[in-house]
């Protein structure tokens, strides 16, 4: 059996939301790796969306790259993508902002991409 199948079964989609949450969330977990010491992490929410800025602890001003996590708009959150950020910016000399939303099927569609667009704003 290989390590995804262990952390997230053939037939999740039998399962509730909740617990394909969880599967993903520990999928994503199993192959996270330690984050670079190069890199400073903010975190900040304002209202009901919480994001990262990931940042290079190197003085300069760098470009903003949004993130918003993978997960079909119903799975994934800021931990589950951190390593994925965190790697970006290890090897990039960018500033990223990842940015969680409320997710699918409990908000209907749309409602993360407005979450998004109005934490961009905030922090632009």
């Amino acid at each position: 059996m290989i390590a995804s199948e262990r952390f997230y079964p053939v037939a999740a989609l039998n399962f509730t939301m909740a617990e394909q949450r969880q599967f993903y969330d520990r999928y994503c977990a199993h192959f996270r790796k330690p984050r670079s010491s190069g890199i400073a992490i903010e975190d900040f929410s304002k209202g009901t969306v919480a994001c990262h800025i990931y940042r290079p602890k190197r003085e300069m001003d760098y470009p903003v790259l949004p993130y918003l996590h993978d997960g079909g708009y119903m799975l994934g959150g800021l931990e589950s993508h951190d390593n994925v950020c965190a790697l970006f910016i290890d090897r990039a000399d960018l500033t990223m902002i990842g940015v969680h939303y409320r997710l699918a099927p409990e908000n209907p569609f749309l409602t993360a991409l407005d979450d998004a667009w109005a934490k961009l704003h905030y922090v632009s």
